[in-house]
């Protein structure tokens, strides 16, 4: 999920140079969030530079592709957390949050057309949401442990418990910033944006194919995420669909944004 930009007269899916330049609260949310993240990623330990993040990188960017809008401030949903998720589990902590980063910046800028404030928020926040998974395998796995033997015995409760902690994160920051933006509770934001069945379908779906990418990857090698394709181009349709019969006006911003 990524967070929305400030409404004007213009469609919230307008052209990049449509796009208001943010308020002071804004700007000091984007910039505590950044921070965090920045120092989150200073601690987490080296990065990797190699095939293994450069595939991740682009695997998360065609999950991002599959994106709509969301009625609420101009929020997006993406099916990236597939991906993400899969890279979190299976990279080292730096390097799925550098792989995250820098899909959800391209992905923003490229095709969704989003402002670089917008794009630097969402980076962060999916890096933050990357590292308290992270941080939950690693406190739940038993001592000696590694994430890729839990994902060969397939122990369910680590995995719950970073889908979990990765989900909170997600969808909590980005309820924050449409509660800022819109005046809204934070609570009442997260509800519009996904407090209904579909939605959180979606989000579980997405992060429990992440799972079985991880587990396909480990025992048949990095070609395995392309049967995670299929299903996740079925879920964005799927919700593309609901989005044309229930609010007409998202699916026009996403086609005006693309």
């Amino acid at each position: 999920m990524s967070a929305p930009r400030r409404q004007t007269g213009e469609h919230a899916g307008g052209e990049r140079g449509h796009n208001p330049r943010p308020g002071p609260r804004e700007v000091l949310l984007v910039s505590a969030v950044a921070f965090v993240a920045l120092v989150t990623l200073g601690f987490a330990g080296p990065v990797h530079l190699g095939l293994q993040l450069v595939f991740w990188f682009a695997a998360c960017v065609v999950g991002e592709r599959l994106w709509v809008r969301l009625p609420l401030g101009g929020a997006t949903l993406s099916m990236a957390a597939c991906f993400n998720f899969a890279a979190t589990l299976l990279l080292p902590r730096a390097d799925a949050m550098i792989a995250i980063a820098l899909s959800t910046v391209v992905s923003e800028r490229w095709f969704m057309r989003k402002s670089a404030h917008r794009s630097i928020f969402n980076a962060s926040q999916s890096m933050l949401a990357s590292a308290a998974a992270s941080w939950m395998l690693w406190l739940l796995l038993p001592a000696g442990a590694s994430v890729t033997g839990a994902l060969v015995r397939f122990e369910p409760l680590p995995m719950l418990a970073a889908a979990i902690a990765y989900a909170v994160v997600n969808t909590g920051s980005v309820a924050c910033a449409v509660a800022l933006c819109e005046k809204l509770s934070p609570w009442t934001a997260w509800r519009r944006l996904f407090g209904n069945g579909l939605n959180l379908s979606i989000e579980g779906a997405s992060l429990s194919l992440g799972v079985l990418v991880a587990v396909h990857v480990t025992q048949a090698g990095l070609a395995a995420t392309a049967l995670a394709l299929c299903p996740l181009v079925v879920a964005h349709q799927a919700y593309r669909m609901y989005l044309v019969r229930t609010v007409p006006a998202s699916v026009d911003s996403e086609s005006r944004a693309a």
